[in-house]
């Protein structure tokens, strides 16, 4: 196997080739255990009398999800049917692969907090508002509640303070005011 797999794309290849001359054509069917983490190039690869010894290549692709759910084992399994009785049902190893996750539990701000930390929110305290865009950065496998206050309520208020993702709205924007308070100073 050369490379390794991940939820970007990335792709391992297998090269493979019989080792004797067959008397008719040897099938090799593939299977990868959990088709959600990784596909196939190609689900069989026929070889004849006249093409044994040169080199096929299964290529395996790493499947991307919204989860984090860490590195995941994927199985390859083969297959081999043929008439001839010398190859037909032998024996062929697993490949065994990971798919490293590249999800992040975390919050996602629009406009950024990069942004952000260089044109803070503005707001006035006659009432004036300035707004917030807040999603997950990945699906959560169960409600995300996230609980907003401001560092100084006597100069501005945030509005919701509760904000509630589940696994199917993670995606979903939740919109926060940030509300100018008048401090009478």
């Amino acid at each position: 196997v050369a490379g390794t797999i991940n939820e970007g794309g990335a792709e391992a290849e297998v090269e493979m080739r019989l080792r004797s001359e067959p008397v008719s054509a040897v099938v090799l069917n593939f299977a990868v255990d959990l088709g959600d983490e990784a596909s196939l190039s190609h689900f069989s690869h026929t070889f004849t009398p006249g093409d044994w010894m040169n080199f096929k290549t299964l290529t395996i692709t790493g499947l991307d999800d919204p989860e984090v759910d860490g590195d995941i084992a994927v199985l390859v399994s083969t297959t081999v049917a043929s008439t001839d009785l010398a190859f037909n049902g032998i024996a062929v190893p697993d490949v065994p692969l990971t798919n490293f996750d590249d999800d992040v539990a975390g919050l996602v701000f629009n406009p950024t907090l990069a942004f952000l930390a260089l044109n803070p929110l503005t707001t006035t305290e006659a009432g004036g508002q300035a707004f917030v865009d807040i999603t997950l950065a990945s699906q959560p496998s169960a409600n995300v509640v996230a609980s907003l206050t401001a560092l100084n309520p006597n100069e501005g208020t945030v509005s919701p303070a509760t904000h509630t993702w589940t696994p199917t709205n993670w995606a979903n924007p939740h919109r926060v005011i940030v509300t100018g308070v008048d401090d009478f100073v």
